[in-house]
């Protein structure tokens, strides 16, 4: 879900936007590194495959997950220079 639609949603219940900004995780933190590492195992193909029924859900996942491989190929480094997604946050206050 992405910042804007958190603060629609937050809105629609009565809050307000007190104060929101963004952190960029230190590099020693390997979360993206993992996840990357996880996703681009074949044995998620096979969890997916056992686990999702649905045929456009599975095509979904799996075109993200191509998508993702795709990009890392792209990058200097490849999976070496993945790292964590910048953290939006929010602090909210009733209107």
């Amino acid at each position: 879900m992405s910042s804007d639609a958190i603060k629609k949603l937050a809105e629609e219940a009565g809050l307000e936007i007190a104060r929101e900004g963004s952190l960029l995780p230190k590099s020693d933190l390997f979360d993206g590194k993992w996840e990357v590492g996880a996703i681009s195992n074949p044995g998620f193909v096979k969890e997916v495959e056992a686990v999702v029924e649905n045929e456009r859900e599975r095509s979904a996942i799996f075109a993200s997950r191509d998508s993702m491989i795709k990009s890392i190929d792209l990058l200097d480094g490849g999976k070496k220079a993945v790292c964590c997604m910048d953290v939006w946050y929010g602090v909210f206050r009733k209107i």
